[in-house]
């Protein structure tokens, strides 16, 4: 084994170009990093975005705002939105209510049929963690979980409760 003279990387394979000329493996097909954007059009809109970064990003650039705007808007960072536009992070679900208020829609995607999905939207829109809504609701953040991911449902004594709640679209 051999160091890389060109990656610099130990041990390195061998390969045999010639009779008794080796030649390093790893150099022979050297990695080739290369990124795609998403189309753009003339504006520099992202056509048909999927993220919450890239719909953020196109509502910036259709208001002619900065990001620095933005960041004043939703009360966080620079680095912040610059991070959700690049789709480094996600909004933490504390920011949902002003991302939805900026975008001027509710860009979470949930149907709202089951009762998890209603669960889901509401936090969403009040900005509530799964700790928030438990305490709201007198049971482990855990258990707030399970109903949203529909592993398991609401006891007929936490129903007319939560039915109250989600219906009320009151701030907790």
């Amino acid at each position: 084994d051999f160091p890389c003279q060109t990656c610099h990387r130990f041990p390195c394979q061998l390969y045999a170009h010639r009779i008794n000329e080796p030649m390093l493996m790893c150099c022979l097909f050297p990695k080739v990093e290369k990124t795609v954007e998403k189309p753009k059009n003339q504006k520099g809109l992202i056509v048909n975005p999927t993220t919450i970064g890239e719909k953020l990003r196109n509502r910036r650039l259709e208001l002619n705002l900065f990001q620095k705007e933005v960041a004043e808007i939703l009360n966080i960072t620079v680095d912040t939105i610059t991070n959700w536009e690049n789709n480094r992070y996600q909004p933490q679900i504390r920011y949902a209510p002003k991302v939805i208020e900026f975008l001027g829609y509710n860009p979470y995607g949930q149907t709202h049929n089951s009762v998890g999905e209603r669960i889901k939207k509401y936090r969403h829109d009040y900005g509530l963690s799964y700790k928030r809504m438990g305490i709201l609701l007198t049971v482990d953040a855990s258990t707030i979980r399970s109903w949203e991911n529909e592993n398991n449902a609401p006891r007929k004594k936490i129903i007319n409760h939560l039915n109250k709640l989600l219906k009320s679209n009151t701030n907790p």
